[in-house]
């Protein structure tokens, strides 16, 4: 959904290309569903700081040889 208009709180439907509320779900005028973007790209964000956080979590492991002598250190 693109905002052509001047009013902030309209959008332009990207089939009938007329005003639709940009709360709006559906648009009235022709039907078609609209997707909320914005939670896709905090889904995004999630799987991307995920992933981060395992690949920092086995580099920590990996990085932590076993000594003999019981103790451990990290070594970067």
């Amino acid at each position: 959904m693109e905002n052509k208009t001047e009013n902030p709180n309209l959008t332009t439907c990207p089939d009938c290309h007329k005003e639709v509320s940009i709360h709006a779900k559906v648009c009235p005028h022709c039907g078609r569903e609209f997707k909320n973007e914005k939670a896709g790209e905090v889904r995004i964000l999630l799987i991307v700081l995920g992933i981060a956080l395992m690949v920092i979590g086995v580099i920590l492991i990996l990085g932590i040889p076993s000594c003999q002598s019981g103790k451990a250190f990290i070594t970067f």
